[in-house]
Parts: structure tokens; sequence; C-alpha cells
């Protein structure tokens, strides 16, 4: 069917408009804001440190590694998935601890 957007084609232009008047935000932009900048760095490191972890290649040679733990071919892929299982789970539950303990005292303690 034919319908009227012309009302939705205004609020898109409406809503560029408004987007374009608020500026964009750099990260030297968010640096400059003192209340964000100890939230941006703790999160910079931690995403660095899980990277430099060696957590990621694990996971992308996960089917090498255990072929050569003596795990048989064929199970190779069920080992994998328990392994990224166990991966959510524990994400999950840490989520909570989180929320419990709170970050100061596990980032401090860790």
């Amino acid at each position: 069917g034919c319908v009227d957007v012309d009302a939705e084609v205004q609020e898109m232009y409406l809503e560029d408009q408004s987007e374009r008047a608020e500026g964009h935000l750099s990260v030297l932009n968010l640096c400059s804001f003192r209340s964000l900048r100890w939230q941006l760095i703790s999160i910079i490191v931690l995403n660095m440190g899980q990277q430099l972890s060696g957590v990621n290649a694990i996971y992308y040679y996960a089917d090498d590694i255990y072929r050569r733990a003596g795990v048989e071919k064929n199970n190779v892929q069920y080992v994998t998935v328990g392994t990224g299982s166990v991966n959510v789970v524990m994400t999950i539950a840490a989520v909570f601890i989180i929320e419990l303990l709170g970050r100061r005292i596990l980032l401090l303690a860790g």
C-alpha cells in the first residue's frame, strides 16, 4: 500500500539536526570530563588485560589444543562448546559477585 511517510521523514530530519547540534564526543573529549576519566581508564585497562592475557588465543586455537591434549577428534567440538558454556556461566556469576561485593574491593583484591 501507499503510506504517507512525510511525517516520518520530517522526524528523521529533526533527529539528524538535533544530533548535529549536540556535537560529537571523541575519546579525548571524554577524557576532559573529570567524572568520566577514571571510568574510561578502568575500562581501557581491563579490556587490555583481557586481550593481553591470551584468553582469545586459547579460544581461537581450542580445537587444536584439545586434540593435542588427547581429546578424540569426534569429541573436540563438544569439549569446545563445554568450555564456552562454562565461560558464559562464570561470566553471569561474576556479574552477581561484582554487584554483591563491589568493583573496588574486587579490583584491589585481584
